[in-house]
């Protein structure tokens, strides 16, 4: 049973005393941890086996195009299919790939093709979570608490977005194995998707779902029907537009931490993960507060606001050569992060009607997160200069 206190004196607490919550959160955290420790991860073996910042980044437009080619798809995936059980499998395939990587890796038998292939494979996957998690998530507590349990997801995203490349680097660094000394952390990724695909088995909506019947040519109309609807709700569409002006700026720098580390600021494998996973130091602070507050009066002050301080962030960032002004200039970048995070999936979660989250959230997804785009530009602008420090 999901039973929430009547009047608490935070909405944090009502969203907390769901279990289904706590077992989907749980879920949350290690699957964050684990898509994020992947990416820096893969993008790392692909730099010691290439040293090319252009291959590096390819690996990065791997993970990322899904979003754009299979991001609405993924909201009329999670409309007709039970989200619990869809989560779960596709949890279940993460931890198959990412073991076989493994594997490959331990008897030195991995090529740059194995790698970026099995980003691909995650990488869709991430697409599907966020809109299936997501949209779970605003069906397992009250609709009035759904401002903090969006802000509480934010907070398993960005804490993931600190933790998982922090967790990559130590181990590359204190625990080498295998080919580029990444046969460890992958395990330790495969481990994380399997153990969340277990907690899934707790989660439990609190109106049980009723998966639609799935044809292509269903899912076409419905996904048809979906851009419609979007497409004259202003408060998306206004969304969408910040959203896409954040991703192609921002979270295209996350697989070239290794080229920044090692060519830029010349750091060892620990204190790249720490430079990877600094702005989820800042967004998990920025998140863990909107989610912490009694009153949240305006939902779009908290995303304009963070839009403008994470661009801010990243501007400072592009031209440090020091190593702790890049740390702080994107734990400063992470802070806004966390409120545009948080109100992204809030604002639209409440814009639209229940039956249309899993379509919103997946015509979201198609531009937000990590947009490829943004990758594809800086993957030919890389390759024309060979390395960061040359260009600058």
């Amino acid at each position: 049973m999901n039973n929430t206190p009547a009047d608490p004196a935070r909405p944090i607490w009502s969203v907390i005393a769901s279990p289904s919550y706590r077992y989907l959160g749980g879920a949350g955290v290690m699957v964050n941890i684990g898509m994020w420790g992947w990416l820096l991860t893969s993008s790392y073996l692909v730099y010691q086996l290439t040293r090319s910042p252009f291959l590096t980044q390819l690996n990065g437009v791997a993970f990322t195009a899904p979003n754009l080619f299979f991001g609405i798809f993924s909201g009329v995936l999670a409309d007709s299919f039970e989200r619990r059980r869809l989560l779960q499998a596709s949890y279940v395939l993460n931890g198959v790939v990412a073991l076989i990587l493994a594997w490959l890796a331990l008897t030195s038998r991995i090529e740059v093709w194995h790698v970026v292939t099995a980003t691909l494979a995650i990488g869709s996957v991430n697409t599907l979570d966020w809109s299936a998690r997501w949209t779970l998530a605003s069906t397992v507590v009250e609709r009035r608490v759904i401002p903090s349990a969006m802000a509480l997801e934010s907070a398993s995203l960005t804490g993931g977005q600190f933790a998982g490349p922090w967790l990559a680097g130590a181990l590359v660094e204190f625990a080498p194995a295998g080919q580029a000394g990444v046969t460890v952390p992958i395990i330790v990724i495969a481990a994380l998707f399997l153990a969340a695909s277990l907690l899934m088995l707790r989660v439990a909506p609190l109106v049980p779902q009723e998966p639609i019947a799935f044809t292509m040519g269903t899912a076409w109309s419905r996904t048809i029907e979906g851009i419609r609807i979007v497409a004259g709700n202003r408060v998306v569409i206004g969304t969408l537009g910040v959203v896409a002006l954040v991703n192609v700026f921002f979270y295209s720098y996350t697989t070239l931490v290794p080229t920044f580390a090692q060519d830029v600021l010349h750091v060892n494998p620990a204190l790249m993960g720490l430079l990877g996973g600094a702005h989820g130091i800042g967004s998990l602070a920025g998140a863990t507060f909107i989610a912490t507050r009694k009153n949240i009066r305006s939902n779009s002050a908290y995303f304009i606001t963070g839009s403008l301080m994470t661009l801010a962030g990243l501007m400072v960032f592009s031209v440090s050569r020091s190593y702790p002004l890049s740390v702080g200039s994107l734990i400063f970048a992470g802070l806004g992060l966390g409120g545009f995070s948080s109100m992204l999936t809030t604002l639209t979660m409440l814009a639209v009607t229940d039956e249309m989250r899993g379509r919103a959230s997946g015509i979201i997804n198609g531009a937000s997160r990590r947009w490829p785009r943004g990758n594809f530009y800086l993957c030919y602008w890389f390759r024309s200069h060979r390395a960061l420090g040359v260009a600058l």
